[in-house]
């Protein structure tokens, strides 16, 4: 008889699909949505008994790009070992039929029963969600579009006064004017670049990357705030000698800086230190931002994922989760931690091609 130690909290779950491992990662109860699911979609009996990591081990060797499945492996991995006690942040992922589209949401939830520890694995389908949103960036992408050619227009304007102009100190406003006009051409390319990516329908354009040029590129567009809180950005580089230079497509990397190193600006206070750490190795580019600042409490476990903010007016919550999409997109790995109770980091890994 199929054990059923199912805690009270999921007796009133309705129309999602559950499923209760053990402290081993064990499916030991399901309900019924989960059963009849697995049956309608080419699955194995209900899968009680199966092991759930091995499940979602099998699923990254099959296909390596399914960070979604990575991160589930990572937080199952976490409550098991006992590094988190507390709901992991929910993982959205794509569950596609022959005849429709599917978007389901899993989240991971720690909870006690006879026996000791389990863990409480639910999916719910978040279809109308997805194409919702789709329906939206579509829209966004539209707009993209129709704005390239504009701004396009003056960057070349901008480009022919320049070649024109005499006197220095115009000179030196519209090199800054033109140097800004190229950053909103590029944003636009990453923005609409990252749609794509977030559907699972871009192939990266890979080249060799220089961080260091990358970051003043985001010092310069961002001179007058650093100048205004007077903080300072040190960057330390280590190269090993044989490593080769990290690659990865440069507008959607130069996105990932940006975000996180305003975000680092924006959190530290006046007169901080920002230091950026970036090491290549023989595996590939190891990355650090640290601040002074921590990360509120209220949002450490959710920080990367999408809409989430706290504490600024004009926060949308997508710098950091479109920087996880696209690190992961690398075939990386990306974590936040706060080293102490007054200071933030973020761990950025991103592998060599051939690794």
């Amino acid at each position: 008889m199929t054990p059923n130690p199912v805690p009270e909290i999921i007796e009133s779950l309705c129309g999602v699909h559950w499923a209760l491992l053990n402290a081993d990662g064990v499916i030991v109860a399901v309900n019924n949505a989960w059963s009849a699911f697995s049956a309608h979609n080419g699955g194995v009996g209900d899968y009680v008994g199966a092991n759930y990591l091995e499940i979602c081990s099998q699923a990254l060797q099959a296909n390596n790009q399914l960070w979604e499945a990575k991160l589930l492996l990572h937080h199952l991995r976490d409550h098991l070992d006992d590094k988190v006690d507390e709901p992991a942040p929910t993982v959205c992922y794509s569950c596609h039929a022959p005849d429709e589209h599917r978007w389901f949401e899993v989240s991971v939830s720690p909870c006690q029963r006879a026996g000791g520890k389990h863990l409480l694995i639910v999916h719910r389908n978040v279809t109308a969600q997805k194409k919702l949103e789709f329906s939206r960036e579509r829209a966004l992408g539209m707009i993209l579009h129709d704005l390239r050619g504009p701004v396009g227009s003056l960057h070349n304007v901008l480009d022919l006064l320049l070649s024109l102009e005499e006197d220095p100190e115009r000179k030196r406003l519209l090199t800054s004017s033109l140097q800004t006009g190229r950053r909103a051409l590029e944003l636009i390319t990453s923005h609409a670049r990252f749609i794509a990516l977030e559907q699972g329908g871009l192939h990266l354009e890979y080249e060799a990357l220089d961080l260091s040029a990358m970051i003043d590129t985001w010092r310069q567009i961002r001179a007058n705030q650093i100048r205004y809180k007077k903080q300072v950005l040190k960057l330390h580089i280590e190269q090993a000698p044989e490593a080769p230079l990290p690659h990865g497509e440069r507008t959607l990397m130069q996105s990932v800086l940006d975000n996180l190193l305003t975000n680092a600006m924006e959190a530290a206070p006046y007169g901080a230190l920002i230091q950026v750490t970036q090491c290549v190795d023989a595996s590939g580019l190891h990355l650090s931002i640290r601040n002074p600042g921590a990360v509120p409490p209220a949002i450490r476990s959710k920080f990367f994922e999408k809409y989430v903010t706290l504490g600024k007016s004009d926060g949308t919550g997508l710098g950091t989760y479109s920087a996880r999409l696209i690190v992961e997109a690398h075939r990386g790995t990306i974590s936040m931690n706060t080293p102490d109770e007054n200071s933030t980091e973020i761990l950025i890994f991103i592998p060599h091609l051939s690794s």
